[in-house]
Parts: structure tokens; C-alpha cells; sequence
């Protein structure tokens, strides 16, 4: 295919029907409408993707499976810990808007802030919220060093190293807050030297339909005031 191509494009039903199958084998319930929100997401994906570089693959199926469903993997942990209504979370880095896009169709009691630092990015994503109706998401551009608003979760995907992502991303997190980080294997390292005041709360195994690498999602935790 020529570098500029646009993807050939699978059926609106069949996306719906892949993010639905593996919605269900990650035990991650969707709400009603959520996985057609979803497919639209893909196929908007692709259409910007051949204009713009979102992200580095190009076939509509494969980013069900390597984007989609990697992001929803997480939703059963999120879900755990924010019960109630109004939970603020922010999506570091978002890129193309995951997984923060997901997390606020998936879970529509957050309210999701979705912050790049790179302008063309943050456009597809604030295209994305609005053509999939997302009230409970926004898209900010900006570098994450100076945004200066509170969360009560901070999350993030494929970022940084823990300590990093503390050092850049902590004063966003109100105390007793949490940082959700999805990440390869082999934390103990990076988890021995987190800044004072963070406390690691352990790692949760996430298996991805479709995809044989390992992932994580490290839970650290900010110490009350």
C-alpha cells in the first residue's frame, strides 16, 4: 500500500462486532451504544490517521485489537476505583485520545481531560469527542509541566518511567489521589524508587485479546495531606 493510501475500510459492523467480542472476553461491560461510539472512533482513526500521523497503525482491525481493546483492558480496574459520580481523570499524553476517549465512552460517570502536547494531535481528539457525543470529555494542548488543574485519577500509556511520571504528572493529583500507569512487565525497578509521598499499590496483569505482549497497570497512590 502507498504511504499516503487511505486503509481499506472493514464494515461498521464488523469493528462493532470485534470491539464487542473482546469487550466481553475482558469482562468489561460497555453502555448501551458504547461499542458502535467505538467503531466510529476507528473509522475516524483511520480517516485522520491518513492524513496526519496519530499513530503507526494504519489497518482499522489491527487498532481494534492494539488500541481499543488494550484500552479497555484497563476499564475494569478504573471502574474499581472510581465509584460514584464525577471522578476527575486526566489522560497524560493521549496522543490520538487513548485511552481517555475509551475510558469516557466506557465509563461515561468520569469526566475525562485528554492533554498532548502536540496541536494537530489534541484537534482529532477534541473532532472525536464531539462527533461521538461525549459530554464527559474534553481535549486540552499543552505541555503537562505547566497544566494546573487538580484530577483525582492521573493515568497514562506507554509515558514514562514511574519516577518520571510522578515527577511530571504529580502535582495534578489531589492528595489521596491516584496515578493508574499502563506499562510493560518488570516494575519492582521502577517501583523501588518512587518520589517521597507516592506509595506503589501493586500492578495489574492485563491480558489483551489478540495481543501476545505483556502489559501492566501500575497503581501508585498519593499520600493524604
Amino acid at each position: 500500500m502507498p504511504k499516503d493510501a487511505a486503509p481499506t475500510m472493514p464494515h461498521t459492523a464488523a469493528l462493532i462486532a470485534a470491539i464487542e467480542h473482546g469487550a466481553a472476553e475482558l469482562r468489561c461491560g460497555l453502555p448501551e451504544g458504547g461499542a458502535e461510539k467505538l467503531a466510529r472512533y476507528v473509522e475516524l482513526l483511520a480517516k485522520w490517521n491518513s492524513k496526519i500521523n496519530l499513530t503507526a497503525i494504519r489497518d482499522p482491525a489491527e487498532m481494534v485489537t492494539h488500541h481499543i481493546l488494550d484500552s479497555l483492558a484497563v476499564v475494569p480496574e478504573f471502574a474499581r476505583f472510581t465509584q460514584g459520580q464525577g471522578v476527575r481523570v486526566a489522560d497524560i499524553g493521549t496522543g490520538a485520545g487513548l485511552p481517555g476517549i475509551v475510558l469516557a465512552v466506557a465509563l461515561p460517570q468520569l469526566h475525562v481531560t485528554c492533554i498532548d502536547a502536540v496541536e494537530k494531535k489534541i484537534s482529532f481528539v477534541q473532532q472525536a469527542i464531539g462527533t461521538l457525543g461525549l459530554a464527559n470529555a474534553r481535549a486540552i494542548a499543552g505541555r503537562v509541566e505547566q497544566h494546573r488543574e487538580i484530577y483525582d485519577i492521573v493515568t497514562c500509556r506507554a509515558f514514562a518511567s514511574l519516577s518520571e511520571i510522578v515527577q511530571l504528572t504529580g502535582h495534578l493529583v489531589a492528595p489521596g489521589g491516584c496515578i493508574l500507569a499502563m506499562k510493560g512487565p518488570r516494575l519492582e525497578a521502577e517501583a523501588a524508587v518512587l518520589p517521597a509521598g507516592w506509595s506503589f499499590l501493586g500492578a495489574v496483569d492485563l491480558r489483551v485479546p489478540g495481543l501476545a505482549e505483556t502489559r501492566n497497570l501500575a497503581l501508585l497512590r498519593r499520600a493524604a495531606d
